[in-house]
């Protein structure tokens, strides 16, 4: 009878527990429902452009390989940021900055300027350390041509 009884409250206590984990699960879902209507494509292009700037600004303070191989995590977590910013704006139906005109006046110029730093600090790493440069590239790469 004790077992039995221990295998009932246990089959409750589980049951109890799963049910909240279900909750959490829902919410989390709802919550992320929510967060993908609220963008647009302005918030988007906003993300886009302050992920595009962390990754010049951690760039620029590379030196050599140590720091280079240290910065790679943060590379790569920016990247993944910066391509899911892509994959929201594909989801808003807009993948080109020239479909808006107020877009691009407000984004374009900062975009091309910031692509262009980071290309100018790729370019002077491949030059002043080329062990520095060729880590990063591989890790460059797929982030750039996506």
């Amino acid at each position: 009878m004790k077992h039995i009884t221990k295998i009932t409250l246990f089959v409750i206590t589980f049951h109890l527990c799963s049910c909240g984990e279900k909750k959490k699960e829902e919410t989390l879902e709802s919550k992320a429902k929510e967060d993908q209507a609220a963008k647009t494509q302005e918030s988007v292009l906003k993300d886009f452009m302050s992920h595009l700037e962390a990754m010049r600004d951690l760039l620029s303070e590379i030196k050599d390989k140590d720091s280079a191989s240290s910065a790679v995590p943060k590379l790569t977590q920016i990247g993944f940021k910066l391509n899911m910013a892509k994959t929201d704006m594909q989801k808003l139906n807009f993948e080109n900055l020239n479909q808006d005109a107020k877009l691009k006046k407000e984004f374009g110029v900062a975009m091309q300027n910031t692509m262009g730093e980071i290309d100018e600090i790729m370019n002077k790493l491949k030059t002043s350390s080329p062990e520095a440069y060729d880590v990063l590239y591989k890790t460059m790469k797929p982030i750039m041509e996506k």
